[in-house]
């Protein structure tokens, strides 16, 4: 048996900063928050094994507590693997930032990277099986402060014959919980490409008050055939990110035009620094 995997990523960060002591009651100002993003993207029953897989994960974490406290935890997995002629790709994050106070800062960006590439034969059809979500939810006992969660994955598979890109799918959701009309703004936008199909479907969303929240779930069948054969690329890269600070503001996101370009640089970048794991 001959076996080929990409390790496993997986990383835990709490961190927990008080700069008043803990015996010390906090201001009668003090407000209590929280935030909560988590993403999931598992790929499975492959119709072709790649030849070529990689996956990484990247994360930025900040804490800052003057007056109060703040606490953050960061869970990510990244894993391409082929065994007993099986492939699977999984990809998560989940972030969580709490505290209270008035004088603070927590910032956690997070972001997963998935890379396969296919030799697909004249006349055949690249298939696989795609489940994945998007959670978001904030908390705040305090609007005229910042809470921001915001969690997008962009899978798109390339090409290489004839140089085009194609979109898979494309998940954006951004949940901003304060006062501030300019950065109070939500989205939920998913955009699916002709080559899936959706099975199953499940969206919520609470949008009012102080306790906001969405969620996306899907499972579906992406399927492409290629009449004159194709390497393919398939790339997937999801990123998290978590905001609360007693000043507004929020998650900086990527902007939808420069989705595709980012992504290819990103493969190249796999490519040129080594990351692949080759199946012989």
């Amino acid at each position: 048996m001959i076996m080929k995997t990409v390790p496993i990523i997986r990383r835990t960060l709490l961190t927990l900063m008080t700069v008043s002591s803990m015996s010390l009651a906090l201001p009668s100002k003090a407000a209590n928050f929280f935030t909560v993003s988590e993403i999931s993207l598992e790929l499975t029953n492959f119709s072709h094994l790649p030849h070529d897989i990689a996956a990484f994960v990247t994360q930025d974490v900040t804490t800052i507590a003057n007056i109060g406290f703040v606490a953050a935890q960061v869970d990510v997995d990244a894993i391409f693997q082929v065994e007993n002629n099986e492939a699977i790709a999984q990809a998560y994050s989940s972030i969580g930032l709490i505290g209270s106070g008035t004088d603070y800062l927590g910032s956690a960006n997070v972001s997963t990277n998935l890379f396969g590439s296919f030799m697909i034969p004249v006349g055949e059809s690249l298939r696989f099986d795609i489940n994945s979500y998007l959670s978001l939810e904030n908390f705040t006992e305090d609007l005229f402060s910042g809470h921001s969660t915001s969690g997008t994955i962009s899978f798109l598979f390339q090409d290489v014959l004839n140089q085009t890109v194609y979109e898979v799918f494309r998940l954006t959701g951004i949940l901003n919980t304060n006062n501030n009309e300019e950065l109070g703004r939500d989205i939920l936008k998913f955009v699916r490409g002709d080559g899936l199909k959706i099975s199953n479907y499940y969206e919520q969303i609470v949008l009012e008050g102080n306790n906001e929240s969405l969620v996306l779930a899907f499972s579906g069948v992406f399927e492409q055939k290629f009449e004159q054969g194709a390497i393919i690329n398939l790339v997937a890269v999801s990123q998290t990110c978590n905001y609360d600070s007693n000043e507004v503001g929020g998650c900086v996101t990527i902007p939808e035009p420069s989705n595709r370009t980012s992504l290819l640089l990103g493969l190249l970048c796999l490519i040129s620094v080594g990351l692949r794991s080759r199946i012989m």
